[in-house]
């Protein structure tokens, strides 16, 4: 029996970011975040669930109101 790795919430917000480019904005972070499979989002509001992460997290960093993007593509 194979065993799947679950992804916490942060590393699927960070997936998601990466797949877009290293850019996101929370609108298409809420979309893209939450159908990662082998992510469990276990609340009732993931939205406000991935804007705390993009805030608090160090991997991720504002670009402009609006516009997150991934902090190791920092230029």
């Amino acid at each position: 029996m194979r065993e799947t790795h679950n992804v916490t919430q942060n590393e699927a917000v960070e997936q998601a970011m990466a797949e877009s480019g290293g850019y996101s904005t929370l609108g298409s972070l809420y979309s893209r975040a939450t159908r990662i499979e082998s992510c469990k989002w276990g609340t009732k509001t993931p939205a406000e669930s991935i804007r705390r992460i993009v805030q608090k997290d160090d991997r991720f960093l504002r670009s402009k109101p609006g516009l997150w993007r991934l902090s190791a593509r920092r230029r």
